[in-house]
């Protein structure tokens, strides 16, 4: 872009994202003064991608365009091409058309093999939009169908951590309408399992993208995680941000859940910050919208009694601490909340029982 600069500004500003800008034969021939359309036309003749693609079939151009979604990737080898082909079924395109597709784009070096993986070749990737122009169209009927599927079994429950490779396939499709919704979908999991931080990467390609609702759920996960991490500053300032943006969507059917979540993130913090007046109040309010919730009410109850055990541990009320702990635990089990969740009660009933100097209770409670 530099170069380019020295002999037009406004060539450079216009062709600074170009694909093709890392490419040292393309800026020369721009510097040489050819138009921005010789120049491509330039690199693809020099590169005989006209010759190699016409020997594609469709199943070829299928094959290509996904890799073009999979960003330029596809982690098996040519041996392999049958076992990649019955996994890449999940995704709605038929096993022989992966197979002849992988044989016929490697025939013509439109793809190449290296390193234990397919590869589609850099100057097809770069001008991908160019030469395989429909392939988000081509890939997305099968993504609807898995989209519709995940959604129905999500409804009863059943959210399956493998379905991070359709949030994957989401992402590279751009599909910015499906891809929060289904972030949200698959961290109801990962935190339920204590696994939240693993969707830390896909959280942040998403908030950029998401918007409403979805993208204060999506930065309350990352407020989540950093908490985990210690930062209760952070937690608690980014909280407070939440809660107010979060009053432009009080007619929305989950604003008390999101409400009640954020106010009970912030109760963490000013626990750990020392603050425990704040954190008493802000407990009560907590508590006063739990008959506000449709779903989840006995979860929502257990955590917050969870909490009350460290604000009374804090103000040196063991047996009052004591009592909420074992309420939180009870309410966990009769409510079958995730078994992670019930650990840590029983965890936390278990350090206070240990700090009253109930040892055999406390080993009691680990055990159970």
């Amino acid at each position: 872009v530099r170069l380019l600069e020295v002999r037009d500004r406004g060539l450079a500003h216009r062709v600074q994202n170009h694909p093709l800008i890392g490419i040292p034969g393309f800026v020369q021939d721009l510097i040489a003064g050819r138009t921005e359309a010789e120049a491509v036309a330039r690199f693809e003749h020099e590169n005989r991608m006209a010759e190699r693609a016409a020997l594609l079939t469709h199943d070829g151009v299928v094959f290509a365009s996904w890799l073009v979604s999979n960003q330029g990737l596809a982690k098996t080898t040519f041996a392999e091409r049958d076992e990649f082909a019955q996994m890449m079924e999940d995704f709605g395109v038929p096993p022989p058309v992966i197979v002849t597709g992988i044989e016929n784009a490697l025939a013509a070096t439109v793809i190449h093999e290296e390193n234990e993986a397919l590869l589609l070749d850099p100057e097809f990737m770069l001008l991908g939009e160019r030469w395989f122009p429909n392939w988000r169209a081509e890939h997305r009927e099968g993504f609807r169908r898995l989209v519709g599927a995940m959604g129905m079994l999500a409804s009863r429950g059943r959210i399956d951590p493998r379905d991070v490779r359709l949030l994957d396939w989401a992402i590279r499709l751009e599909d910015w309408d499906v891809a929060p919704l289904m972030c949200i979908t698959l961290c109801r999991w990962f935190g339920a399992n204590g696994r939240l931080h693993e969707m830390k990467g896909f959280i942040e390609q998403l908030v950029p993208h998401a918007t409403g609702l979805e993208r204060v759920v999506l930065r309350g996960h990352l407020v989540t995680i950093a908490m985990l991490r210690g930062d209760y500053r952070t937690g608690l300032v980014e909280n407070e941000r939440i809660e107010a943006e979060l009053q432009a969507f009080r007619d929305d059917d989950d604003y008390s859940k999101n409400l009640q979540a954020t106010i009970t993130q912030q109760i963490d913090c000013l626990i750990e910050l020392d603050r425990l007046d704040d954190a008493e109040r802000r407990w009560q309010e907590a508590h006063d919208l739990l008959p506000q919730l449709t779903e989840h009410q006995g979860e929502a109850e257990a955590r917050l009694m969870g909490q009350l055990a460290h604000l009374r541990r804090e103000q040196d009320r063991s047996d009052d601490a004591i009592a909420a702990a074992s309420q939180a635990v009870q309410l966990a089990v009769d409510h079958d909340c995730p078994e992670v969740l019930i650990a840590e009660l029983r965890h936390t009933k278990a350090d206070l029982l240990r700090r009253a100097d109930r040892d055999r209770e406390a080993v009691e409670e680990l055990n159970a």
